[in-house]
């Protein structure tokens, strides 16, 4: 059961982040764009500091995280992070740890995403929210819900995020009675 609750969360959470990546330029939800060359073609992804990134890794670990494999992702991200900790990575890379049960590293790098000031990447705050509840801190665990919730509140049904927060709020609140 714990693992189709993390397979469902990964694919709420890391495949919507990876096709934001993969479709273009930044949204008001999202985190990455790719840097065009000359020809036009979109093969040298950048996150939104400049630095560029295998995309190939990312799209393979996310792939891999989709189908539940979190301990080939962890390590395969584990090696991405290695040469270049940018924001997806670091994502996938909390995603996959909590995967394998390592909530520490994965609170870990949400709260670095968090603390880089994406508290509006939802993904980012309901995975430090389960982070912490695995780690027994269900009151900061709570205090992230309440951000969640204040998000959706501003947000209202019909804005782009309606969707993801709406997700991130459902995941947060089965891994409380989990």
């Amino acid at each position: 059961m714990r693992l189709a609750f993390l397979t469902s969360l990964c694919c709420a959470l890391a495949t919507p982040a990876m096709a934001q990546v993969v479709q273009g330029p930044v949204t008001s939800s999202g985190l990455y764009a790719f840097s065009a060359n000359s020809t036009g073609d979109t093969t040298t992804p950048t996150d939104l500091g400049g630095r560029s990134y295998d995309v190939s890794a990312a799209k393979a670990a996310s792939v891999l995280i989709s189908d539940g494999r979190y301990a080939e992702a962890d390590a395969m991200l584990t090696d991405s992070i290695a040469r270049s900790a940018n924001r997806q990575t670091r994502f996938l890379k909390a995603v996959a740890s909590l995967g394998v049960g390592d909530a520490e590293t994965a609170k870990r790098y949400f709260r670095t995403l968090v603390k880089m000031g994406h508290y509006r990447h939802v993904g980012a705050v309901s995975g430090l929210a389960i982070a912490e509840i695995r780690l027994g801190n269900a009151d900061t665990a709570r205090d992230l819900l309440r951000n969640l919730r204040s998000q959706q509140e501003k947000c209202g049904m019909d804005c782009s995020r309606a969707q993801s927060l709406q997700q991130a709020i459902g995941a947060v609140e089965k891994a409380f009675v989990s």
